[in-house]
């Protein structure tokens, strides 16, 4: 069976981020779809021929993906669809079907919507896979497609190929938030989140591993076979067990591999020497999923854990001399004006490299706590083509849509300019002189984007 693997093109000119927990725009960087490049191993090893178009990152228009569709003639097409831009994406079905191919469109989103959602797009989609195991749903259902994939077959991640690299034209044509950092590329060494954060629509999904020595494997493939110098796991967790990273540490050591990385995680299983090994072979940046300052709103949204650790494991970040970015979230029920200036004076206190701020209602979607809840009270969100725009007028807090995003700009106004914050990071940048380009960069993009607007869609 002839397969084509499609990667849509962007979004008003937009690259899109099209990853099972992370279907946005994201204006600043590209990422290697490395869940659809695991499909097409797993497909070749089932006899298949395979074809990819990443569209997004060779900025491709539609015109360009139907000349390819003509040229391969696929029997299936597969293709993610980002509930910010779900009808542009859709557009890559109508073009497969007009020329005879079946069509599988994957959103991890609407997993709770699924019916809905398909009533209205089953002209165009053959297979709406909102399960959260679809790489091998993809694969075991395909001859035998069922309208909506909505079943979760047991995955292990560690027992999966590795993505099909051979499938990327040109690891340079991805980068994230600033183009310097390349040849780039998006991998992960798990699968699934155990935790039950109620803000998150990725809680309480299977977890499964690659083994240390399989993940420094990949990052011989990756830098040693296709020259890439920054690998970014995005894992939603990777520190989910300290003896596993130190195993993932003493494997990149005894290959020898000269390569930075980057990794998201949580502050609980991470402490000064674990940053300190890691950094020693070549742990370059950690983002961590902070969310709040105040241990209130922490217990509120069963993050488990507690504002001194996460004080304690940002600091010690950067004492390894890693680069630390901070994930952060405003606008949750009960928060007042004195959780903001908590969160502003504990920003300054910890002068993270960067940071990220998320107001929560641009964030609520299907299956995440408070949007169900409300759902489920009767609340109505409106046309579910319109998810990105409910967070342009729905708040979960005593806050208006509005007045967040204003307090969202003060944070990074009083926080980015004040001068105990600039001296920090030009320090940093100083006592770093190979980040000083991608420093400048940084600060010139974040000035740029705070004077036309800090824009965010989901």
């Amino acid at each position: 069976m002839k397969v084509l693997l499609v990667n849509p093109p962007r979004f008003k000119g937009m690259p899109v981020c099209r990853i099972t927990r992370c279907e946005n725009i994201i204006q600043e960087s590209v990422f290697t779809p490395f869940d659809v490049l695991i499909i097409g191993s797993l497909l070749k090893l089932s006899g298949h021929e395979v074809y990819f178009v990443d569209a997004n990152a060779e900025d491709l228009s539609y015109m360009d993906v139907e000349k390819k569709i003509v040229s391969f003639k696929p029997d299936v097409t597969v293709f993610h669809v980002s509930q910010e831009c779900f009808m542009h994406d859709l557009q890559t079905g109508v073009i497969a079907k007009k020329h005879g191919s079946k069509t599988i469109a994957i959103n991890w989103t609407f997993k709770t919507m699924a019916k809905e959602v398909y009533e209205d797009i089953s002209d165009v989609v053959d297979c709406f896979a909102v399960n959260h195991n679809y790489i091998i749903g993809i694969v075991e259902k395909l001859s035998d497609l069922p309208s909506i994939m909505n079943y979760e077959p047991k995955m292990d991640f560690g027992s999966l190929p590795f993505p099909d690299w051979s499938l990327i034209k040109d690891f340079n044509l991805y980068y994230t938030r600033v183009k310097s950092i390349k040849p780039y590329c998006v991998t992960a060494s798990s699968w699934g989140c155990p935790m039950g954060c109620l803000f998150c629509n990725y809680r309480k999904t299977d977890l499964s591993f690659r083994n240390p020595k399989r993940v420094a494997e990949e990052i011989f493939v990756l830098s040693k076979g296709y020259g890439v110098k920054y690998i970014h796991f995005y894992d939603a967790t990777f520190n989910f067990s300290k003896s596993r990273v130190y195993d993932v540490c003493d494997e990149i050591e005894r290959q020898d591999l000269e390569v930075k990385w980057f990794i998201n995680a949580r502050t609980d299983n991470w402490d000064l020497d674990l940053a300190k090994r890691c950094k020693e072979v070549g742990l370059d940046g950690v983002s961590f999923g902070i969310e709040s300052f105040s241990q209130d709103i922490l217990n509120l949204i069963d993050k488990k854990v507690t504002v001194e650790k996460n004080i304690q494991s940002i600091l010690d970040t950067k004492k390894a001399g890693i680069k630390t970015n901070l994930s952060l979230m405003i606008g949750f029920p009960g928060e007042t004006e004195e959780h903001y200036d908590e969160l502003i004076r504990c920003l300054k206190l910890t002068k993270p490299n960067g940071f990220f701020i998320s107001p929560y209602g641009m964030c609520a979607l299907p299956n995440t706590h408070w949007f169900e809840k409300e759902r489920q009270e009767g609340k109505d969100f409106g046309d579910w083509r319109d998810l990105h725009k409910w967070g342009n007028w729905h708040s979960f807090c005593s806050f208006s849509t509005l007045e967040l995003q204003r307090t969202r700009k003060r944070i990074y106004r009083e926080v980015v300019f004040s001068f105990p914050y600039l001296f920090s990071n030009l320090k940093w940048l100083l006592l770093n002189p190979s980040d000083f380009k991608m420093g400048i960069q940084f600060l010139l993009h974040s000035i740029y984007k705070h004077f036309k607007g800090w824009r965010y869609y989901r």
